[in-house]
């Protein structure tokens, strides 16, 4: 060992500063079977980074509807981050910019084929460039990995009671009203990303693609129940849909 050199570890200080966020964190539903080869980590890959720039243009959007951060956040303050399949968006203001920017994001990703199931919810993390942690992303993890189960993104309560402090006006309730989010057989709020959807709107995602896709899974997952379950919550979440709406003619058998 060369005299003289101190070979020590040097001491430094921790960034880490963990703040209130609200968060967004979800997978893609059976993506390990997906990828079999090079070529459909590269079509999925595709997918993923034109999902992320309509998020960019979501971003850009909604910053041109309403200046009042505190419900949609601001453009530069929205931060996401990307490993594999899973996706995290978080804003530490512009609870509503999230719901709505989720909301988009994965029914873009359902007219692609791909469904994911995830959280919503409100708390501590740190997000840095080379590092995200905190109690917020843990309770985000475990609403994913334990809760949802299904290909639907829970909403926690921690949310909701978050926006409300922005805007009193703005509780469950409000959400519920418009169409936002739907209470499921178990008691847990999801978004809700069929809301607006019609037979044969090209601007959302049309019925009968959405109809055709659970179709598909189901055949082709049917000697697999644990996979296959989550498709048949698929279709029961698009035949309620289609019987709220009055779209009849498109209910899955």
């Amino acid at each position: 060992m060369p005299k003289g050199k101190n070979t020590k570890p040097q001491n430094t200080e921790s960034d880490f500063k963990a703040t209130p966020h609200f968060i967004a964190y979800f997978d893609i539903l059976g993506y390990a079977s997906m990828v079999q080869t090079d070529e459909d980590i590269e079509k999925i890959s595709q997918i993923i980074h034109d999902t992320i720039s309509f998020n960019e243009r979501l971003n850009k959007s909604f910053q041109e509807i309403s200046s009042d951060e505190k419900l949609w956040g601001d453009h530069e303050g929205m931060k996401h981050k990307v490993f594999s399949d899973n996706f995290c968006l978080c804003s530490e203001a512009g609870g509503l910019g999230i719901l709505l920017r989720v909301e988009a994001l994965q029914r873009i990703l359902a007219e692609k084929g791909i469904f994911i199931r995830g959280s919503i919810t409100h708390g501590n993390i740190c997000f840095e460039k080379n590092f995200i942690s905190g109690t917020g992303i843990i309770d985000a993890y475990k609403l994913e990995n334990e809760v949802a189960i299904f290909p639907r993104v829970v909403v926690s309560e921690e949310f909701f009671i978050a926006v409300q402090k922005a805007d009193p006006t703005r509780d469950r309730n409000h959400f519920d009203e418009l169409g936002m989010i739907k209470r499921d057989f178990d008691g847990q709020f999801y978004v809700n990303y069929l809301g607006l959807s019609e037979p044969d709107d090209s601007d959302l995602l049309p019925l009968p693609v959405h109809k055709k896709l659970i179709e598909e899974n189901l055949e082709k997952h049917a000697n697999t129940p644990r996979i296959r379950q989550k498709y048949e919550w698929c279709k029961s979440y698009h035949n309620r849909h289609c019987e709220e709406k009055g779209f009849t003619d498109f209910l899955i058998e």
